[in-house]
């Protein structure tokens, strides 16, 4: 028998679907390359490209609980050709604007849009069902895998050969081409919700849906540390491999497929096991935090650009399976009718921690190393992976004791 997670793609819908976010994804990492590119030469410190690259897009945060309102109320399908066309419009913006600044706000327009893709993404994976979130779940860690695995190392190559405007032409046409793959799909089916009890709508529906769900709560809560040690790290990464490492944009580019490739890893190892992991998601993934952490503290000590790739292979696939069953049992607990409300509410606490990590990062290296950053970042995951264990080893147990309460 087929799996099932193979099958999806023969969903015309589904299928359109993910070969315009493979687009979007090889849009993005093209842009990435691109703009870290522009910053680093003006302003020619590896911690301030980081900087911009990594705080540009928060600020677009502000539109998250808005966005998340948009993708409930709207066919997703509609609202990402939207969105996909405005990213390929507004990429033109960086070959007119190169200062810093002016590098900075665009990517913060941009980010705007990012804002309003996410909430509308995750529905279209809702409308997949509740048997086959995991599948497409990682189905999309796998395309993200591929497309990391390719882009970086081949938009380096573009930007070394024709400057950041090669890899941001390359960025805008594939954003382009994205929007007319999905103008081609017919409109997918979707679940019909059941209606909602009073009160339960809008987005104070979807913060009490994530208080009341344990399930839930401990999936926003685990992506939102994961994304605070990412931020951190991620930071104090551009300064230590172009400050202190002195690597090149091209080796910086295989840094960078290393790490997000692994998706793909976890793509073959989810869909391997699909059946193991389909049962408590969270659980699953609460296993993959201690491992990131571990990496985490290994890069402190990692003493060459080698061993540096290899510190990256290993957090890239935990952290991408840590995100797959985060994610899963987020959409799974969620349903169709509150996916793009929970995932805007998700975006605005993940967007807020990696402000936080950014901004602790950025004063913290005036005065430490990236090795200090990579210690504490570590140390943090390890605290929250231990309080995690005990929350998911002591919630079954008072459930159980309220169930066998006797009557009075």
């Amino acid at each position: 028998m087929r799996q099932k997670g193979f099958g999806l793609l023969r969903r015309k819908p589904f299928r359109l679907f993910f070969i315009s976010r493979i687009l979007v994804a090889a849009a993005a990492s093209a842009q990435t390359i691109a703009a870290a590119r522009l910053l680093l030469d003006g302003t020619q410190s590896g911690l301030m490209a980081g900087m911009g690259v990594l705080i540009a897009p928060l600020p677009g945060v502000l539109f998250s609980l808005v966005a998340g309102r948009v993708g409930d109320s709207a066919p997703p399908r509609g609202l990402l050709v939207l969105y996909d066309a405005l990213r390929a419009g507004l990429t033109l913006l960086f070959f007119f604007f190169r200062a810093p600044r002016q590098v900075t706000a665009v990517l913060l327009l941009m980010s705007v849009t990012d804002v309003f893709t996410s909430p509308a993404s995750s529905r279209m994976l809702a409308a997949a069902g509740h048997g086959a979130i995991l599948e497409a779940n990682s189905l999309m860690a796998g395309a993200t895998g591929f497309v990391s695995l390719v882009m970086p190392v081949l938009a380096g190559a573009i930007a070394g050969a024709f400057g950041a405007d090669g890899a941001f032409a390359v960025s805008g046409a594939l954003y382009a081409l994205s929007a007319l793959c999905l103008s081609a799909s017919p409109a997918a089916p979707a679940p019909r919700p059941a209606r909602p009890k009073q009160g339960a709508g809008g987005l104070k529906g979807a913060f009490r849906l994530i208080l009341r769900r344990r399930g839930l709560l401990r999936a926003v809560l685990s992506l939102t540390a994961l994304d605070f040690g990412t931020a951190c790290v991620n930071l104090a990464f551009y300064a230590y491999a172009f400050d202190e490492l002195g690597v090149s944009t091209a080796f910086w580019g295989l840094i960078l497929s290393v790490l997000y490739g692994m998706n793909l890893v976890a793509m073959a190892i989810l869909m391997r096991f699909k059946e193991r992991f389909r049962a408590r998601p969270d659980v699953k993934g609460a296993l993959f935090l201690p491992a990131v952490a571990a990496v985490w503290s290994v890069y402190s000590i990692s003493p060459s650009p080698a061993a540096t790739v290899l510190c990256a292979a290993a957090e890239g696939l935990a952290a991408s399976m840590c995100t797959a069953l985060f994610s899963t049992a987020l959409l799974d607990k969620a349903g169709y009718e509150f996916a793009a409300r929970v995932a805007g509410v998700r975006d605005v606490l993940s967007a807020a921690a990696k402000a936080a990590g950014a901004a602790l990062t950025f004063a913290l290296m005036r005065r430490v190393k990236a090795g200090f950053v990579f210690s504490m970042s570590a140390a943090v995951l390890f605290a929250f992976s231990a309080l995690l264990g005990v929350w998911m080893a002591l919630g079954p147990r008072a459930a159980e004791k309220k169930t066998k309460r006797p009557a009075v």
